[in-house]
C-alpha cells in the first residue's frame, strides 16, 4: 500500500519534470542566442528581446516559489536569487538576470533528479 503511493509520487514527480526540463531548456537556449545576437545585430534591441523571453521563463517559476515559501515562513536560497533576477531585469541587464536563473533551475533539476532516481532504487 504505502509503496503505491510512493512509486505514484515518483511517477508524478518525474512526469512534471520532463515539462519542468523543457522551461530551462526553452529558457537558456534564448539566453544563449541573446549573447550569440550581440555577433550578429549591432542594435542591442535584439539580443535584449531575446534575454528578456528567457529571463522570463526561467525567473517567474523562481519568484513564485520564493514568494510562496516566505507565505509559510520558510527563507532558502531561492528568495536570493529571486532578488537577484528582479535586481537584474530592474537595472535591465536580461542576460545576467536569465544567466542566474538558468544555473540555479539546473542545480534544482539535478539535485531533483538525483533524489528521484534514488527513491526509485530503494522501491
Amino acid at each position: 500500500m504505502a509503496h503505491d503511493i510512493l512509486k505514484g509520487s515518483v511517477q508524478q514527480e518525474t512526469s512534471r519534470a520532463g515539462i519542468f526540463i523543457l522551461g530551462i531548456l526553452m529558457g537558456g537556449v534564448l539566453v544563449i542566442v541573446s549573447y550569440l545576437a550581440d555577433w550578429f545585430f549591432v542594435d542591442p534591441f535584439y539580443s535584449s528581446s531575446l534575454a528578456l523571453v528567457g529571463t522570463v521563463l526561467l525567473g517567474v517559476p523562481i519568484i513564485w516559489h520564493a514568494a510562496r515559501e516566505l507565505g509559510h515562513g520558510h527563507m532558502h536560497m531561492d528568495e536570493l536569487v529571486a532578488l537577484a533576477v528582479i535586481a537584474s531585469v530592474a537595472a535591465r541587464d536580461y542576460k545576467a538576470a536569465g544567466a542566474v536563473a538558468f544555473f540555479l533551475l539546473l542545480a534544482n533539476l539535478i539535485e531533483t533528479r538525483t533524489a528521484l532516481g534514488a527513491r526509485a532504487s530503494i522501491e
